[in-house]
């Protein structure tokens, strides 16, 4: 009688690409400054959504940086990881911003009042407060909240896109919107003032 062998049958790991992770963090990231550049005249959502951005597109880089503590997991391992080490980063933006500009050091010369403006205005956003209380109506931070504000923001924000693309290679390019349903000419619009670092955010580019 002949013996039948029977070849064992490889199993390959599903694994999450880091190029993938990262940009999932970016693609939310650049749909926050997207956001803002859309709220002409709600001060404190746009100031939120500025926040978010950098938060966001900080994380991504981070995430970025640290690919060797989950490309070989499994997927729902890498996922749960980056999870928990985005959550573990919190949202204060002097600290993720000062990780990040340990290597890309144009970051560094960032104003801290301009950070601390955004993670008040973050703060106020997930926890409402009185209008008589808030910050909008006290220590003029609604004279702060500018086309200055918006400029500095996607300043850090294209920066923050640029390392990517440099350091790692995993920024997706900007020719076509990051969402489907976003207008195409709007899209176009934000495009040319980020990729510009904010100038002429509030006139027809």
């Amino acid at each position: 009688m002949s013996e039948v062998r029977m070849k064992k049958k490889t199993v390959r790991k599903e694994t999450l690409k880091p190029k993938i992770a990262t940009q999932a963090w970016l693609r939310r990231g650049l749909t926050d400054f997207f956001v803002a550049f859309q709220l002409d005249y709600l001060v404190d959502f746009r100031a939120f959504a500025l926040h978010q951005g950098i938060e966001k597109c900080s994380k991504a880089y981070l995430i970025a940086s640290k690919r060797s503590e989950y490309e070989f997991l499994s997927s729902d391992m890498a996922a749960a990881w980056i999870e928990k080490f985005a959550k573990d980063l919190r949202h204060d933006l002097a600290s993720l911003v000062g990780r990040v500009a340990a290597t890309v050091h144009e970051l560094s010369t960032i104003d801290p009042k301009f950070l601390d403006l955004l993670d008040r205005a973050y703060e106020e956003g997930r926890y409402p407060t009185p209008w008589s209380k808030s910050i909008w109506t006290s220590h003029g931070y609604p004279a702060l909240v500018s086309d200055k504000t918006d400029r500095e923001a996607f300043r850090v924000g294209c920066q923050l896109y640029e390392a990517i693309d440099r350091d790692f290679g995993f920024a997706m390019p900007l020719t076509e919107p990051v969402y489907q349903q976003m207008p195409r000419t709007d899209w176009d619009r934000f495009v040319r003032i980020f990729s510009h670092r904010g100038k002429g955010v509030s006139g027809v580019v």
